[in-house]
């Protein structure tokens, strides 16, 4: 089912258009929309929010306008921006305790998200003394102790080192697991949130570029074949060198690689060549 449903979606900082007839579908699930720094990634999650109006187009999440019905949609949707902004004297564990209170969180929850991300050690401190990352984790926490069956991240781990970024993806995967909470992340760091995801889309220039199921399709020996169409095939075949791709014809066929390794070969240029991908299933050589 479609929780995220975008068309033809337009948006201008004045003479600049950072987001181009866009049209996105977003399954239930842990969903990855990558890209490049100002691809419009988080233009479209402000979109997205009721936070930011666009030119054209039609947004649609849980079958909320977020224009005319943002508070609705706060209810049902938690969203996780890069730099989060704290106002207010409180230290960290009051707001987090305010913060439940308002958002129907659980207060176990809290604290099991606390001690996961470490903020139970740095509870009594103020926001001023944080870190870049461990306000984007105090967030995190807060976000997930209400337990929403919807969650969507801005860059959730931009600012994470390499323990808490598996930690982030562990939890993720958990909460998907156990609630069956669906997930909407932003990113352009995928390592860690790359393997646990269902969908990936990839977003250049202002516009969904491609789209994929993740799901795994390696089974009962068999092994995936991918075939890509592009206006740049030389460039493509030389950035995939290591990946022993074949040329036919028009087409590069690469067999037994996945998605995430093709993707992160490329530039953002030889992705937007691209016109189609294929995935089929072949028996082994």
């Amino acid at each position: 089912m479609s929780w995220i449903e975008i068309s033809n979606l337009s948006k201008n900082y004045g003479k600049r258009e950072v987001i181009h007839d866009l049209n996105l579908r977003v399954e239930e699930g842990i969903s990855l929309i990558q890209g490049h720094n100002g691809a419009g990634k988080s233009t479209l999650i402000s979109i997205m929010e009721g936070l930011t109006r666009f030119k054209s187009g039609k947004v649609s999440v849980l079958g909320i306008d977020p224009r005319k019905e943002p508070k609705k949609l706060m209810e049902m949707v938690s969203f996780i921006p890069e730099s989060p902004v704290f106002f207010g004297s409180q230290n960290i564990q009051e707001f987090l305790n305010i913060y439940t209170k308002l958002n129907g969180g659980n207060r176990e929850y809290l604290k099991y998200y606390m001690d996961t991300f470490g903020i139970s050690e740095i509870a009594s401190s103020h926001f001023q003394s944080l870190s870049k990352g461990e306000a984007q984790l105090v967030q995190i926490v807060a976000s997930f102790s209400t337990q929403k069956g919807y969650f969507v991240m801005d860059e959730p781990n931009s600012n994470l080192d390499v323990k808490r970024r598996r930690d982030l993806s562990k939890e993720i995967k958990k909460l998907k697991d156990s609630s069956g909470s669906s997930f909407l992340i932003v990113t352009h760091i995928i390592d860690d949130i790359f393997p646990i995801s269902d969908h990936i889309y990839l977003m250049n220039s202002g516009k969904i570029q491609l789209s994929s199921d993740l799901k795994d399709l390696n089974s009962d020996g068999l092994v995936e074949k991918i075939t890509i169409s592009a206006l740049d095939l030389p460039g493509i075949m030389k950035s995939l060198d290591q990946l022993n791709p074949i040329q036919s014809g028009h087409e590069i066929i690469i067999s037994g690689v996945d998605m995430y390794r093709i993707i992160s070969s490329l530039s953002a240029d030889q992705i937007k060549s691209i016109t189609s991908i294929k995935k089929s299933l072949e028996m082994p050589s």
